[in-house]
């Protein structure tokens, strides 16, 4: 109760700007209780939604790019949950970058449904 006093506001209480701070803070905080994905990972997340050949067509531009630097695997779990790609989709990097931007702020938004499998 201490955070509140300090801000000057109750609980169910919070104005905007601070409501956009905490959304923010929590957003850290989520992040860094997840675990960063590895390259390994990273190859077997693909593989198991069926996308082996997109992976290596992107695999050295993933790798060289920060698009899923200090990502978890849940993140690129839940992007192909959510999206309906066929297998073995001919995609380039230029559109994976795209799809994956735009999932990712809907997602820190909380915009995106839960997904239960």
């Amino acid at each position: 109760m201490p955070l509140c006093r300090r801000l000057s506001f109750l609980p169910g209480q919070v104005p905007l700007r601070e409501s956009r701070h905490l959304h923010t803070l929590l957003n850290l905080v989520k992040k860094e209780s997840q675990r960063i994905m590895t390259e390994r990972e990273m190859e077997e997340i693909f593989k198991l939604y069926g996308h082996s050949l997109m992976y290596k067509r992107l695999k050295n531009k993933l790798l060289l790019s920060n698009l899923l630097d200090n990502e978890s695997g849940e993140l690129l779990e839940s992007f192909f949950s959510s999206y309906d790609f066929r297998q073995d989709t001919a995609m380039n990097y230029e559109e994976f970058e795209f799809h994956i931007r735009v999932f990712k702020l809907l997602e820190e938004q909380e915009v995106l449904p839960e997904v239960y499998y």
